[in-house]
């Protein structure tokens, strides 16, 4: 994780224009199927153009399967729509820093998985190393810092998109939340972790 100075991160937001009284919400990963990208997208197109928050599409631009590349072209014509009207930023694929600088300067995530959240996925735990409230899909949360809709619900997606955009109070809650589950996937507390199980197995073989 890149620690990004207030400074840096005013400079970043203005970059991409967006509006000093705008919340940034960032998706972060592989355009394909299981993303939800389609859903993310159907949800924004929902809400309001004046409604006061930027999307940042951390990805590709080019698919990374070619299987992919029918349903990755139908969903980039989509976000070049919105990114014309000033909807949204798709910045590309970028280096592992400049995916952190990024992260850094959104105010929460969105990663509208279509198999449900789970810690298995890589872009969750880089969303909540950096603090970042999530909003996302299942039937529950699998630690804090995470705000839950259902599975392919456009609707309640923006709904959370725009309650999470517009209460800053809610935003810091769930960012204090996410950075405390984000602590029990460093390497030290694995370390720690392994450490404890190997002596309480230790422990239990020589009592």
């Amino acid at each position: 994780r890149v620690e990004l100075p207030p400074a840096e991160r005013a400079a970043l937001r203005v970059r991409y224009g967006v509006p000093l009284d705008a919340a940034v919400l960032a998706y972060f990963g592989l355009i394909s199927p299981g993303k939800g990208v389609g859903t993310l997208l159907d949800a924004l197109e929902s809400l309001p153009a004046n409604a006061p928050l930027r999307m940042w599409v951390i990805a590709a631009r080019e698919p990374v399967d070619p299987a992919y590349r029918d349903a990755f072209g139908a969903v980039a014509k989509r976000l070049a729509v919105l990114e014309r009207a000033g909807r949204l930023t798709w910045t590309g694929d970028l280096e592992a820093d400049a995916v952190s600088r990024h992260l850094g300067a959104a105010d929460a995530a969105v990663l509208p998985f279509t198999d449900g959240v789970s810690l298995r996925r890589t872009s969750l735990l880089a969303a909540l190393a950096h603090g970042l409230p999530v909003i996302t899909c299942g039937d529950h949360a699998p630690c804090g810092g995470m705000e839950i809709v259902p599975v392919g619900d456009a609707a309640a997606l923006a709904a959370a998109m725009l309650r999470l955009a517009t209460d800053r109070a809610a935003r810091e809650r769930l960012a204090a939340d996410a950075a405390l589950a984000a602590k029990a996937f460093g390497w030290s507390e694995v370390a720690r972790r392994t450490a404890e199980a190997l002596d309480h197995a230790t422990t239990g073989t020589n009592s």
